[in-house]
């Protein structure tokens, strides 16, 4: 009952509570790997990143198989600018779930930051069968294909974002290299 009650606290943006609930939960169960995953995530929406690392590794040794729990992972290396552990974790949570379109798409913001170019292409492409009408997946796939000079098709995804309500000047500016 602990690990739900921190479920319905992190659904009401009750962090400290929902984070209580989730303590709570693994002192009854050590073994709850959901709620030491759930535990890491409510730290990192609490801008917590390090000790999300703490609880999400603890989670996954006790279940390797918790893809949101290596999403979050990822989420949280991210946070904390470290990107070959970011990559490993959305890697980890893809064997796991290979349709987890958000960790496609993180993991392509970190292809970017690397400047795998051609590796965020591919990111965002699948990742785009799985979210639908997302629009910074377009504006992030128009910007990686303006560094692959894939113009044609830069000009379609900035298009698509400006359509989806993302108008910022850095879509203009894309637009405009293609020129």
């Amino acid at each position: 009952f602990a690990y739900e009650k921190g479920l319905i606290h992190r659904k009401l943006n009750q962090l400290k509570e929902s984070g209580t609930a989730f303590r709570h939960a693994i002192e009854i169960d050590p073994n709850l790997a959901e709620a030491q995953a759930a535990l890491g995530e409510t730290y990192l929406e609490q801008s917590q990143p390090d000790k999300a690392v703490t609880e999400l590794q603890q989670a996954l040794r006790k279940n390797p198989k918790l893809a949101d729990g290596w999403y979050w992972l990822g989420l949280a290396h991210k946070q904390l600018k470290k990107n070959d552990e970011a990559s490993h974790a959305f890697q980890e949570c893809l064997k796991v779930d290979p349709r987890h379109g958000r960790a496609l798409f993180e993991y392509g913001l970190v292809q970017m930051r690397n400047a795998d170019y051609r590796g965020a292409d591919d990111s965002f492409t699948r990742a785009a069968s799985m979210l639908n009408d997302n629009g910074w997946l377009y504006y992030e796939h128009a910007r990686a294909l303006s560094h692959l000079g894939r113009w044609d098709g830069m000009l379609e995804k900035a298009r698509r974002a400006q359509d989806l309500a993302i108008d910022r000047a850095d879509l203009h500016y894309l637009k405009g290299q293609a020129w």
